[in-house]
């Protein structure tokens, strides 16, 4: 029989309005069908109470029984079995036919929901097919800063994806950006599926190399090693973020980390900085191997971002809120830097 014409358990709309119908038979077709079926399905359908949801035994004795009744040659024999039956166009068609062999598993079928157009239906083959996708896609391991979030505080991973959508909301559509201390790279996608290309850097090579194994298949976003007070890349950006590194570089060290990342960026470029802020340090969590060593309030952020662009901004974060309330309740903080000054001072 021919597979895209088969019944399948998804294909039952409403199980127990068709065990009823073909329990009482009071039309012509559920009279024809129960006579057709097997001692089995008889007694299946003898002990259905009517109301609760037929059991999985009664469900798919149903569908062998209709599967092996599209190949019937005499459902159609009498005419008036299906007279109060609304037919489709091509059932129509092909009634007007002598269908044979596919012709007619499909006439029966078509037959078949339309007797019973409230219990029997068409599953969604593209549906199917896109669980089966997503079901087979191969996994991806996550990173080792992602992997002790998930054991050890799940709902930070939730926080983090929120700062990076934030920063994907803000540069949609930008052609180049930059992503310093991307680590194990755990949001990088996110803004990655709304730019054209993103350019990731870590100073931690374990990390990079985990990235390029693990994100491969995301043909936009490139990873290298590289430590920002130190170099800068060799090309020009439309735009920069960096979320949850700041707090970790040296006071001493910041101005050339700042520096170096805005040498890269076009003359209207933009940079986003994300980073706890000092007055929630007493709740937050443990950093981890690598401390806070250099937290912002929002005036101490502010004051970095002026130091590099025309127009700077400052929002406040809890969860996943981005807000400009009170900033000492904030959280977290964004600082939000538009328009390079016209001239960029050599790093000391």
């Amino acid at each position: 029989m021919s597979g895209s014409s088969m019944f399948c358990a998804g294909d039952l709309k409403n199980s127990a309005s068709l065990a009823a119908k073909l329990q009482n038979v009071y039309d012509p077709v559920s009279q024809y069908l129960r006579g057709r079926f097997s001692s089995n399905t008889q007694q299946l359908l003898h002990e259905y109470d009517g109301c609760s949801p037929p059991s999985k035994a009664l469900q798919r004795a149903l569908i062998d029984e209709f599967n092996r009744l599209l190949g019937d040659p005499h459902l159609l024999t009498n005419v008036q079995r299906f007279a109060q039956v609304v037919l489709t166009k091509e059932a129509q068609r092909l009634t007007e036919q002598d269908p044979q062999s596919e012709d007619l598993i499909r006439l029966n079928r078509l037959l078949l929901e339309g007797a019973y157009p409230q219990a029997i239906g068409r599953d969604d083959i593209s549906t199917r097919l896109h669980v089966d996708k997503t079901i087979y896609t191969p996994s991806i391991k996550l990173g080792p800063r992602t992997s002790y979030a998930l054991l050890t505080d799940p709902n930070h991973m939730v926080f983090a994806l929120s700062r990076y959508k934030f920063c994907a909301k803000l540069l949609q559509g930008k052609t180049s950006v930059l992503e310093v201390g991307c680590g194990d790279a755990f949001g990088s996608p996110v803004v990655a599926q709304s730019v054209k290309h993103l350019f990731c850097v870590d100073c931690e090579s374990k990390l990079i190399e985990g990235n390029k194994e693990r994100l491969s298949a995301l043909r936009n976003i490139e990873f290298h090693t590289m430590d920002m007070i130190n170099v800068v890349p060799d090309r020009t950006f439309d735009a920069a973020f960096s979320i949850d590194v700041i707090e970790h570089v040296k006071l001493e060290e910041e101005n050339a980390f700042a520096t170096n990342i805005c040498r890269c960026l076009a003359r209207d470029g933009i940079l986003i900085i994300g980073t706890p802020n000092i007055e929630a340090r007493k709740y937050a969590s443990e950093p981890g191997a690598s401390p806070h060593i250099n937290l912002k309030s929002n005036i101490t952020l502010k004051q970095l971002m002026d130091q590099f662009f025309v127009h700077s901004f400052i929002f406040s974060m809890n969860d996943e809120v981005v807000h400009t309330g009170f900033y000492k309740m904030a959280h977290y903080l964004f600082g939000i830097g538009i328009g390079m000054r016209c001239q960029m001072e050599a790093v000391p």
